[in-house]
C-alpha cells in the first residue's frame, strides 16, 4: 500500500509529518492500518536520530472538521485524531 503524507512541518522540537482526513473517513481501516504503519515508523526513525544527534519525528492526523481559518498549527497539532495502536 502506497501512502503519501499531506505535508511536513518542522518545529523547533521535531519533524511533524501530517495527514488530514474526514471526520467520516478516521475510523476507516485503511486509515488506521496507514496509521499504525506510520507511528511505527516515526518511532524507528526517532529511535535512530536519537543516537544520531537528529531530531524526533512525529506523525499528525488532523480532522477537517478542525481546520478553519483561524485555526493555527499549534491548536491543529494539539487537536490531532489519537490512534491507538
Amino acid at each position: 500500500m502506497k501512502y503519501e503524507l499531506d505535508f511536513m512541518a518542522e518545529i523547533s522540537r521535531c519533524h511533524l509529518y501530517c495527514g488530514t482526513k474526514a471526520a467520516n473517513g478516521i475510523n476507516n481501516d485503511t486509515v488506521k492500518e496507514k496509521a499504525v504503519a506510520g507511528l511505527e515508523y516515526y518511532r524507528a526513525v526517532t529511535e535512530w536520530n536519537a543516537t544520531n544527534g537528529g531530531k524526533p519525528w512525529d506523525y499528525v492526523l488532523i480532522s477537517y472538521d478542525e481546520v478553519r481559518l483561524q485555526s493555527s498549527f499549534g491548536y491543529l497539532v494539539s487537536n490531532r485524531v489519537l490512534m491507538v495502536q
